[in-house]
């Protein structure tokens, strides 16, 4: 079930679990883990469960275990994405806005260019934070 490298005794006992059981019987028995996760925490973690898998799940587990966090909502997603999108066209295909708004007829509305250009900025900051802390960490 779980593939690749197993990290933890837990994790090989788990394949030891699922290699022995039919196709409907490790069905059966990850519905009963979803089951299992909705009871205890709440519907928003079944669900998430139920989306990512067992492998996925575990590795989200391993990542955030007993912490707590949010997600954004669609709108706040929306235009991380949009930002993302506009940085590559105008910070490394060198384009302007009005190219750019070509490229995304979906979304010329939503373009502001003083929007997202404050986006785009902040996107800079961190990206270089993010270099600077890699270089420190090989050093």
């Amino acid at each position: 079930m779980l593939k690749g490298e197993n990290k933890t005794l837990w994790e090989k006992k788990l394949n030891r679990l699922f290699e022995k059981r039919t196709p409907e019987d490790v069905e059966l028995l990850i519905n009963l883990v979803s089951l299992s996760i909705y009871s205890r925490s709440n519907k928003d973690l079944g669900s998430l469960y139920t989306v990512l898998g067992t492998d996925d799940f575990s590795k989200v587990i391993s990542l955030f275990s007993g912490r707590t966090i949010s997600f954004p909502d669609r709108e706040e997603f929306r235009e991380a994405l949009l930002v993302a999108v506009c940085y590559y066209y105008k910070e490394l295909k060198g384009y302007e806005w009005t190219k750019i708004k070509e490229e995304l007829p979906f979304a010329k509305d939503e373009i502001n260019s003083i929007k997202i250009g404050k986006g785009i900025k902040k996107l800079n900051k961190e990206i270089k934070q993010q270099l600077f802390d890699l270089f420190l960490e090989d050093n």
